[in-house]
């Protein structure tokens, strides 16, 4: 038995071999074998808050049941996975996107959704992006990858009245779809650098007056530390550096 909470990047086949009755956090990576993956899950299935893992194809996910989860970070891009992130996403307060979900015309309701980071849809990844996520109590919103095919309000519907912050680190051309309705609660827009003037006018008709939109990198820096803070539950390092690599292509601390 090992009195542990969190795991980060320990050889998992080392750990299924043990009890684990008080790990909240696992960390499973990209490469973990399925079945040590569902060992462990088996192991803290009423005690696991948070799960980062990747390569969702193994139905054994389906019979998965985790009470406690909160937290979700993979790519969701298999039918499975699909499946595995709706029966969770009633529970969830936050969740990490790699590539987006395939799964059909679907409508999945994460009604306690507070933070989204959607890094997906990059060159030479899933484009397809037929799931429609309802967030009726968002706050944060963060966009990173370079393959967005479709207005961003297309997929993730509902956040307009609840909305405080969102970054946005797309090609310019894509900026302007992750606007397409009016946002009553915003309170900082953070944008790539090269985002146009006439596009920054026409995201601008979107927000309240108070709202601040920022494409400075020493702004956009301060705003995310500022952010961090407020909400700590949700930020890490790695949205940190992804979201300053992305707009301006070096990395930030917190």
């Amino acid at each position: 038995k090992l009195d542990i909470r969190e795991v980060r990047g320990y050889p998992a086949t080392e750990l299924s071999a043990y009890q684990l009755p008080k790990l909240t956090y696992l960390d499973l990576g990209m490469d973990c074998d399925p079945l040590v993956r569902n060992q462990l899950l088996a192991k803290c299935n009423k005690t696991l808050n948070k799960l980062i893992f990747y390569n969702t194809n193994d139905e054994q996910l389906l019979f998965t049941e985790l009470p406690q989860l909160r937290h979700l970070v993979g790519n969701f891009n298999t039918f499975v996975g699909c499946q595995f992130l709706k029966k969770h996403a009633g529970q969830l307060v936050s969740l990490e996107i790699c590539d987006w979900i395939q799964t059909g015309k679907t409508l999945i309701d994460f009604p306690q959704l507070n933070f989204f980071w959607y890094n997906g849809c990059h060159p030479g990844g899933n484009t397809k992006q037929d799931a429609k996520f309802k967030t009726p109590v968002l706050k944060d919103l963060l966009i990173t990858g370079s393959g967005l095919k479709t207005s961003l309000t297309n997929l993730v519907q509902g956040y307009e009245a609840t909305l405080e912050f969102i970054a946005v680190a797309l090609p310019s051309r894509f900026v302007e779809s992750c606007f397409s309705q009016n946002l009553s609660k915003v309170e900082y827009v953070l944008l790539p650098k090269d985002t146009s003037p006439a596009v920054i006018k026409k995201i601008r008709a979107k927000l309240p007056d108070t709202a601040e939109i920022l494409t400075a990198k020493s702004a956009v820096q301060q705003a995310l530390r500022d952010r961090a803070k407020r909400q700590s539950l949700y930020y890490t390092q790695e949205i940190a550096d992804c979201l300053i690599y992305c707009m301006y292509g070096g990395n930030d601390t917190f």
